[in-house]
C-alpha cells in the first residue's frame, strides 16, 4: 500500500496523489493489475493513471457542476486505473457511469479490506520476525518516548483520518497482544524500546515534512513493509503500525 510518488496527476495535489494510491495499494480498480515496475536496482515505478468519478472540468467524460472543483478533486471522487482502463472509461464513459464507477470503486476497496483482514489474522511470529529485523538492522535512531494509552476513536477523529484507514488500524490491532509477545520474548532488552523510537523519529521526519496524518500513515505503512506491495508483508507492518498508533508514540495524542 505504498507509493513513491511518480507518476502523479498534475491537477491534484501531493496530498491526494498519495491518499488515492494507497487507499488502492498500487492496483487497477477494473483489472487489478500492478501499477508499478521495479527495476533492476531495486527502485520501483508507477505506470497507472488516477481517475475521476465525475468529470474534474467541463467537457470531461461525467461532468457535472453538482459540486465544487474541490470535491471533484477528493479522494472520495477519484480511483485508480491502469492506462488501458483509463483511457476507455474516458474515451467511451457512455460504458460507464457515475454509478457504475462508484460501484467498481466500492467493491474493488472492499476486496482489498478483506485480503489485508484476512492476511492479519495470519500473521505469525515469523512474519514479525521478517519485518522488524529489517527495521531494526536498518536504523540507528536514539530518540526516546513515552508509552500511553488513550481511545484509538479519538485518536482517529483529532488526526483526521478516513474511514478507510480507520478500518486498517482496528484490522492491525487484532495483532495487538502476538506483537507484545513477540517484544517481550526478545532477550535484548533494548529491542522493544530500539522498535519504536524507529517509527517515533520516522513520524517525526514525515511530520517536519509537512505531511499531513493521512501522508504519514501510507507512508508509515510503507516503510514498515518495507516496501512491498504484498498483502502478507503489508499485513505484518500493519500490526506494528497500528500496535504504536495504540500507544500514542505516533500520531497526535
Amino acid at each position: 500500500m505504498s507509493y513513491n510518488g511518480d507518476n502523479m496527476s498534475s491537477t491534484l495535489s501531493n496530498k491526494v496523489n498519495k491518499i488515492v494510491w494507497g487507499e488502492f495499494n498500487a492496483k487497477c480498480a477494473i483489472c487489478n493489475m500492478p501499477l508499478y515496475e521495479i527495476s533492476e536496482d531495486g527502485s520501483s515505478a508507477t505506470i497507472g493513471k488516477i481517475a475521476h468519478i465525475i468529470g474534474e472540468n467541463f467537457g470531461s467524460a461525467r461532468y457535472s457542476d453538482s459540486i465544487t472543483l474541490e470535491q471533484r478533486n477528493s479522494p472520495e471522487n477519484l480511483m485508480l486505473l491502469c492506462g488501458t482502463h483509463h483511457d476507455v472509461i474516458d474515451n467511451y464513459d457512455s460504458r460507464y457511469s457515475v454509478e457504475d464507477l462508484r460501484l467498481i470503486k466500492k467493491e474493488f476497496l472492499d476486496k482489498i479490506a478483506s485480503s489485508f483482514q484476512e492476511e492479519v489474522l495470519k500473521v505469525n511470529f515469523a512474519d514479525l520476525e521478517v519485518t522488524i529485523s529489517y527495521l531494526i538492522g536498518n536504523s540507528h535512531t536514539q530518540y526516546e518516548g513515552s508509552l500511553e494509552i488513550i481511545t484509538p476513536l479519538e485518536k482517529i477523529k483529532k488526526n483526521e483520518l478516513g474511514v478507510g484507514i480507520e478500518n486498517l488500524l482496528k484490522m492491525g490491532l487484532v495483532q495487538e497482544r502476538q506483537l507484545e509477545e513477540y517484544l517481550n520474548r526478545n532477550l535484548d532488552m533494548t529491542f522493544a524500546s530500539r522498535l519504536r523510537n524507529i517509527f517515533v523519529s520516522k513520524y517525526n521526519t514525515l511530520k517536519e515534512l509537512n505531511f499531513t496524518s493521512e501522508e504519514i500513515f501510507y507512508e508509515l505503512l510503507s516503510f514498515s513493509s518495507n516496501g512491498s506491495q504484498e498483502i502478507k508483508c503489508q499485513a505484518a507492518g500493519l500490526s506494528i503500525v497500528s500496535y504504536y498508533f495504540n500507544v500514542c508514540d505516533i500520531f497526535e495524542k
